[in-house]
């Protein structure tokens, strides 16, 4: 029996929106939904999110019962589960990686953005996966790809997928809930973007070069400046630059 009850709806401005309003009504956890387009849809910091159809826009409504301090781990626990589904269906699992906190990258170029929202005693989880098409400019310099790049199929069950994911969503979920990150931390950091590269990055307002470590226990990333290491809230953190030369934003 599945821990989730999808609703699925044709259209809406923003599925977290959407979701968020029924979390303050007293929604049950698991409550989701699944739109087949968005008016509104919106990323983390507000960015907007391109949304035509064909592709998966997903939201879906969590209690976590840890300490709050915790729940920002979600995100992590949410892009490994969306990571973990690609492979299922066929990815190459060489091509995919977890960009932190929570970006899934298809040879370094964003497939999926996750964007969760925390509340008194609720979480929204909203995910957006560019399936049959992608936005050629988002702003930013981290370029966009979708899946049928990489996994061409006449036609993709969108909502088969969509399933795939909560299933794997709710089974990490619940292991999560007993055990925090630790269950999940070799598989993140083996699979984590720009891993050991040399990168520019801004912190507390003032661009640094580092080297990207891992991601340590508390969903906290480590990145190795002037000899320090130092551990870096998402909120505090974006790369604006690989080592490389090739420039990317978080």
């Amino acid at each position: 029996m599945d821990n989730f009850s999808l609703n699925i709806i044709e259209t809406c401005e923003s599925t977290n929106d959407e979701l968020i309003k029924l979390g303050k009504q007293g929604a049950n956890e698991g409550c989701s939904i699944l739109s087949y387009q968005q008016t509104n849809g919106r990323g983390r910091k507000n960015k907007e999110w391109i949304s035509p159809k064909g592709n998966i826009y997903l939201s879906t409504l969590l209690k976590p019962k840890t300490e709050k301090n915790h729940w920002s781990q979600i995100s992590l626990v949410s892009g490994l589960s969306v990571m973990e589904t690609l492979m299922q269906i066929g990815l190459n699992q060489e091509l995919i990686k977890i960009k932190w906190p929570n970006d899934i990258l298809i040879n370094f170029k964003k497939v999926c953005g996750i964007l969760i929202e925390s509340f008194d005693n609720f979480v929204v989880v909203g995910i957006g996966i560019n399936v049959n098409s992608h936005p050629k400019n988002i702003g930013g310099n981290l370029d966009c790809t979708d899946l049928n790049s990489f996994i061409q199929k006449k036609e993709y069950d969108l909502l088969a997928m969509t399933k795939l994911i909560l299933q794997k969503l709710f089974l990490n979920y619940f292991e999560w809930s007993h055990y925090l990150l630790k269950p999940f931390l070799f598989k993140i950091n083996t699979h984590l973007a720009f891993k050991n590269l040399n990168i520019i990055f801004k912190h507390n307002g003032t661009s640094n070069k580092g080297v990207l470590l891992e991601v340590d226990e508390n969903g906290l990333l480590k990145v190795l400046c002037n000899k320090k290491v130092l551990k870096i809230l998402s909120s505090d953190f974006s790369i604006i630059q690989k080592g490389d030369g090739n420039a990317f934003s978080h």
